[in-house]
């Protein structure tokens, strides 16, 4: 893996991990696997919401190419990550949320969101509302 600080000088990479790191949203270094803590590969990232705007995104590792696991993190601009898990915890508690919010959207035709009509829910769908309750919440907790 090429570090940041290993880059020839005028090589510049497009990835989301740079994207990310540009734009100020913290990386975590390891994840829990179960009980087991495991070193992250940064070449795998993708990210769910706007680097630009959005104080949180949700961040997504798919371990290695090909592979059928991955696990994903709320990234906060002011430094914090959170792993997240669809079946525990917070994780569930707003893939619940976005679950709901999607569905809301159905009228026979598909679902709708963003402009966007789909007509199964995947994940990809779930992510990108996850980050942006995320966002709502945390401008509510600020304004409070």
């Amino acid at each position: 893996m090429l570090l940041e600080e290993e880059r020839p000088p005028g090589i510049y990479l497009k990835s989301d991990y740079y994207t990310l790191l540009h734009w100020g949203f913290p990386l975590p270094q390891t994840w829990q696997d179960g009980d087991e803590t495991k070193q992250v590969n940064h070449w795998h990232w993708s990210f769910y919401g706007d680097p630009k705007a959005d104080q949180v995104l949700v961040i997504h590792n798919t371990i290695d190419y090909g592979s059928e696991r991955s696990f994903d993190f709320l990234s906060y601009r002011d430094g914090r990550t959170l792993q997240i898990d669809r079946k525990r915890g917070e994780g569930r508690r707003l893939f619940l949320a976005a679950k709901k919010r999607i569905e809301a959207t159905h009228d026979g035709h598909g679902y709708h969101v963003d402009g966007q009509t789909f007509y199964t829910m995947e994940t990809y769908w779930l992510r990108r509302v996850v980050a942006r309750i995320a966002n709502e919440e945390g401008q509510r907790s600020e304004g409070a």
